[in-house]
Parts: structure tokens; sequence; C-alpha cells
């Protein structure tokens, strides 16, 4: 597989090996980490991001909303297999992209479950991994995620520093940091000095993205100019290449993060 990652994959197997966190401290991560994720399911995933992607051997996460898939604009199911082999995975996003808290419990789990469900149905097998829309969600949303089987819940904007660390880690509000256009934007420069940061703190990050472009001015924040995010992904695999990044799915990272979390 192009996007076989050792590192994440051993922690991954080393994870069913921990017995009991009580009484340990978390360790350190051994070197940095990064995850990109993508939210929506927009066709420039499909045609402009995973190229890329691919390109640069990294992997992703793809939070798509299973009502949109195969409409105008957006991916396929067969475009998402595709990505899916090569390492993007699809995750859930749920199934019309309403306001949870807004909604009742019922009609929010049918929005987890729902989703959850589809994406079964088409194949994908691995659904731990849940991303609010708008990033709204209270602790009776967390109570419906892990009655749905959601173990690992990303947010969508930066609270503290936007990093996750071994210590702290909760993967039911996994930490992230928006990658969005304009004045109030990142810019790819700035995105480098994150993964600087990420490399040089040993830290994780997590990246959210939505639409791309190419060759037009984005038309709004959560557009964003492709060859901007090619100079973010090269820049990553730069440090994945030295052996100092580790770049993994959302559930990867989470694992390895809970791993580091229980080390004695």
């Amino acid at each position: 597989m192009l996007f076989k990652n050792f590192f994440c994959v051993v922690l991954a197997m080393a994870m069913g090996l921990a017995i009991s966190a009580h009484g340990w401290a978390a360790q350190p991560l051994p070197r940095g980490g990064l995850t990109i994720t993508n939210d929506d399911g927009e066709k420039s995933l499909y045609t402009l991001l995973y190229p890329l992607l691919k390109k640069y051997g990294l992997p992703a996460t793809a939070f798509v909303v299973t009502s949109y898939v195969g409409t105008s604009g957006h991916v396929t199911w067969p475009q998402l297999r595709i990505m899916h082999f090569w390492g993007v995975k699809a995750e859930n996003h749920t199934a019309n992209h309403l306001n949870l808290p807004t909604l009742t419990s019922a009609l929010a789990l049918s929005q987890i479950t729902g989703a959850r469900n589809k994406l079964a149905l088409e194949g994908f097998l691995s659904l731990n991994a849940f991303a609010a829309p708008f990033g709204e969600f209270t602790t009776r949303e967390l109570t419906l995620m892990k009655q749905a089987g959601i173990t690992i819940n990303r947010r969508a904007w930066s609270e503290g520093d936007g990093f996750n660390y071994p210590a702290t880690f909760d993967p039911m509000g996994v930490e992230v940091v928006s990658v969005k256009s304009g004045p109030n934007g990142l810019t790819a420069n700035d995105v480098k000095v994150l993964i600087d940061q990420a490399v040089q703190g040993k830290k994780w990050l997590v990246l959210v993205t939505h639409g791309f472009v190419s060759g037009t001015i984005p038309a709004d924040e959560y557009e964003y100019d492709i060859s901007q995010f090619e100079q973010v992904l090269q820049y990553a695999a730069y440090w994945k290449n030295l052996g100092q990044l580790d770049v993994c799915t959302l559930t990867k990272a989470a694992e390895t993060l809970l791993y580091y979390k229980k080390l004695p």
C-alpha cells in the first residue's frame, strides 16, 4: 500500500497489548505527527486533493455527508472507494449535515447512525471516527456518539494551541487547526510553521480542510488554493521522509496518542 506507515501500524497493534492505564503516566511522542482531514466530500477532494496525497504518499481522513455523495459538486461512492484503497479513509460527517444540538435526541442520533449505516453498506467498515457539522456538539451529542459506536470525535475549530498531546489527549474532543483562506486564514507558510512546531515539539497536528480550487481565487474562506496546499503536502512529505514526522489517518493518530498516554 502506498500510504503504509510502519510506525502507525505498529502502534495500532500495540494498543491491543496495553492492559490498564491505572497508575500510569503519559510519555511524550517519539516524533511529531500530522493528520490531514477534509470535510463534506466536495468534488475537489477527488479531483484536486487526492492526486496530490497520492503523489506525496500521504494518507488522509475524509468526513463525508452521506446524502451529498453522488450529487452535483460532490464525490461519488466509486470515487470514495478508490481513495479508500489508496489511504484516504471515509468517515462519518452525518447523513444531512444538520446542526445536531438543534435537533431532538432521536433525530440527532439518526443523523449519526444513518450515515454510519450507509457508509458500512457501501463497504466502509472502519467507522469509529466522527466530525459534527459546524463543529457543534454538547455533552448530549457526545453521549449519542458513544451510543452509536463512535470512539473518536474531531473538533472543527482550534481550542488552546490547536495541538494534541498524549498527557491531555481526549479522543472525543480531538484538537484541530482549520485551514481557511482570506485575511483571517492561513497561508501555506503559516501551515508550514505549524508543522515545524509539531516536529520540534513532538506533538500532533490535525488539519481541517474543505473545498479546493485551482487557477482561480477562492470564493469564500472555506475554499483553498490547491497550489498553496501542495506546498504544505510537499513539506509534510519532506519531514516524513526524514523520519521526523508521522502522517496517519485520524484513527491511527488517536491510537498512537492513546498508546503513549497509557505508557508507564
